[in-house]
């Protein structure tokens, strides 16, 4: 092991002091830790999946969230379905050329984005965008409501009582997710509105629509669509589905993982974005990006990237501090 070097993996930030290593196209598989003889945790191993091992005191995991795949869809093959983490790689890899039909879950930008970038990536496709809600809607992009993102917010919402931000939480909903940039709205529409004016319409937006089944038909994937309004079953077939759902709003897998080799029941975090681990751990794991629930709305956007990050390395630089004053007795 190494003094005086950052890791940054990929996704994850090791901390080891001065110098700085940048690992570029590296995964991390598993986090696990390293104990002292006296069982003390003094650090960690990173796992990376082309089996190389790194190890080191402090770990920043800020990876985001897990893409969400609802149920729903869990028995179709996984060349049939494409989340929206994965559609610039993964789109490439069609025949521009080639006439698919295609269906887009989800009413937010992200399948939004995904259903207008298909007009050009698959110029040959046939659209379909399924909505659960009423309509497309613009964000919630107030002046007074981005307020709400100001650094100066998160040290009042993470001081409020847990049912108080899960309220304040829902009341933002519209303000990052489930809208779309207003500029970017009246572009989809005016793209719609050509279609059906002109011509030819090759993609259509199915409003108060939700995905009840999902199956393989031979070589064709058949959703059963539910229309909310008169409760009607019908089925839409189709070549190919993207998905548009978000992300799972619970710790990564690869966070409950590493809490679970800890010993932890639940992963609590401070206001420096330090997972709880007991005042006698020396090594310690920070999140980044994943702390909705209590440090706000902003924690997984740029808006607030510097604040946390100068959280995270003033209580690095703190703890280190208070190591070196404990070895030097």
């Amino acid at each position: 092991m190494i003094e005086g070097e950052v890791w940054l993996i990929g996704r994850l930030l090791c901390w080891r002091s001065v110098r700085v290593r940048i690992r570029y196209d590296a995964r991390a598989a598993q986090v696990d830790p390293v104990h002292a003889t006296d069982g003390s945790l003094t650090g960690w191993t990173v796992r990376l999946t082309d089996g190389d091992t790194i190890r080191c005191r402090d770990l920043v995991i800020g990876g985001g969230r897990d893409p969400r795949v609802p149920e729903v869809f869990a028995g179709l093959p996984g060349d049939r379905l494409i989340h929206s983490a994965q559609y610039r790689t993964r789109i490439t890899q069609i025949p521009k050329d080639q006439p698919v039909r295609v269906v887009v879950v989800g009413g937010a930008q992200s399948a939004a984005e995904m259903f207008f970038a298909l007009h050009e990536n698959l110029p040959a496709s046939r659209i379909t965008m399924v909505v659960r809600s009423i309509g497309l809607q613009n964000y919630q992009s107030s002046k007074f409501v981005n307020e709400l993102f100001f650094p100066s917010f998160v040290d009042e919402f993470y001081d409020a009582p847990a049912e108080v931000r899960a309220q304040l939480l829902d009341e933002m909903r519209f303000t990052n997710y489930a809208g779309l940039a207003p500029p970017f709205l009246d572009e989809l529409y005016t793209m719609l509105y050509r279609q059906k004016t002109l011509g030819p319409q090759r993609s259509v937006v199915r409003a108060m629509t939700e995905v009840v089944g999902a199956r393989l038909d031979g070589d064709e994937v058949v959703l059963d669509l539910r229309d909310r309004l008169s409760g009607k079953i019908e089925p839409l077939r189709c070549d190919l589905v993207l998905l548009g759902t978000g992300y799972d709003p619970r710790k990564p897998a690869l966070i409950r993982e590493l809490a679970a080799r800890v010993g932890l029941d639940e992963v609590t975090v401070g206001r420096n974005c330090r997972v709880g681990l007991g005042a006698s751990a020396w090594g310690a794991v920070y999140l980044q990006g994943v702390n909705e629930e209590t440090h706000g709305i902003a924690d997984s956007l740029i808006s607030v990237l510097a604040h946390r990050s100068h959280d995270i390395l003033t209580d690095l630089l703190a703890r280190r501090a208070t190591t070196e004053t404990r070895s030097a007795r």
